[in-house]
């Protein structure tokens, strides 16, 4: 067997040269993609805290009575859990 230039082994090598290469660009990609998911999440994150703690400022009644409900009924569902 020849592995001189032009021998089937450097057509493997150039092969595997490239699907090294294009396997490094589709991780980039794939990296650069969830980096700009999690930041958008993020955003909808905060976005999603600020509507709540407004709301909460503004109905601070009506967000005690939904805590207060919340606690009863996980206390409830404790308690039962414990009896069983």
């Amino acid at each position: 067997m020849q592995y001189g230039p032009g021998s089937p082994y450097d057509d493997v090598k150039r092969d595997a040269q490239q699907l090294r290469e294009d396997l490094s660009a589709a991780v980039s990609a794939a990296r650069t993609d969830v980096k700009a998911a999690a930041q958008e999440a993020a955003r909808a994150a905060q976005g999603a805290g600020k509507q709540v703690d407004e709301y909460a400022r503004e109905h601070a009644w009506t967000a005690v009575a939904i805590a207060a409900a919340v606690g009863a009924i996980m206390g409830v569902l404790f308690s039962r859990g414990r009896r069983q």
